[in-house]
């Protein structure tokens, strides 16, 4: 659910590259590393000490390769 949530969000501030490349499954071809960095962001929760950064890089990353997917590079 936050995944589409997330590619709500992207497509109403003009991300266009929702409309033409699945975020989803670029996810998805990468989800060794999704699920490593969701178990990084989670540690320290509970303590208010997690970070949120890698989460951030992960998902940068996901939508530069979307747009490198879109620009045929």
């Amino acid at each position: 659910m936050p995944r589409l949530v997330t590619t709500l969000l992207l497509k109403s501030h003009g991300f266009e590259v929702v409309r033409y490349v699945s975020l989803e499954r670029l996810v998805e071809d990468r989800k060794d590393e999704y699920y490593g960095v969701l178990r990084a962001c989670s540690r320290g929760w509970h303590e208010g000490t997690n970070g949120i950064v890698p989460c951030w890089n992960y998902f940068l990353g996901v939508l530069r390769s979307g747009y490198r997917e879109l620009s045929g590079k």
